[in-house]
């Protein structure tokens, strides 16, 4: 707990009436839109991308050609955002790769919101892409541009593979 002294508020207060002298807008206006905007609730988009990031996070790179990634301060190898599952709280989507199956960004995520309650919701069932099954369980991987399944972290794309195409592209 902190505990702050009066001399400490009045120290701040005055601060504070320095900065607000310093600026030609209203403050009170300012915090009237401020008002209004949280009033309004803000919009949220709970995709989730097969790379196991909040859609959010993807930004269209027109100089590149392509979708860019990046969810915490490292990139993404995603190369597209492709969205499969709608989440109620994104948070738990902002982890790092550390490899395929279980240890993919979107394994991990989808465990840790289920043990956080999270409400999901599937908005394109998943499916196999090397082979076009649907309905059939599949997990997410990194592949190469050639389709090989890979363990790199720093090349290659997304992709949910079935078990029979993980074991024949490994």
């Amino acid at each position: 707990m902190i505990l702050v002294t009066l001399d400490q508020k009045k120290e701040n207060t005055k601060m504070t009436d320095n900065v607000s002298n310093m600026f030609s807008f209203d403050l009170a206006e300012a915090d009237e839109v401020n008002n209004s905007i949280e009033g309004q609730g803000r919009i949220r988009d709970g995709g989730i991308c097969v790379c196991g990031h909040p859609s959010s996070r993807h930004t269209w790179v027109p100089e590149r050609g392509r979708s860019v990634c990046q969810p915490t301060k490292l990139y993404c190898a995603c190369m597209k955002k492709d969205v499969y599952i709608e989440v109620s709280d994104t948070r738990f989507f902002l982890r790092k790769t550390l490899g395929n199956g279980p240890e993919h960004a979107f394994s991990r995520g989808v465990a840790a919101a289920i043990k956080a309650g999270v409400d999901i919701k599937i908005i394109k069932p998943p499916k196999c892409e090397p082979c076009g099954k649907e309905g059939v369980p599949v997990t997410p991987v990194r592949v190469t541009d050639t389709g090989r399944v890979t363990d790199s972290d720093s090349s290659g794309r997304n992709a949910f593979l079935c078990r029979e195409c993980q074991i024949a592209r490994s």
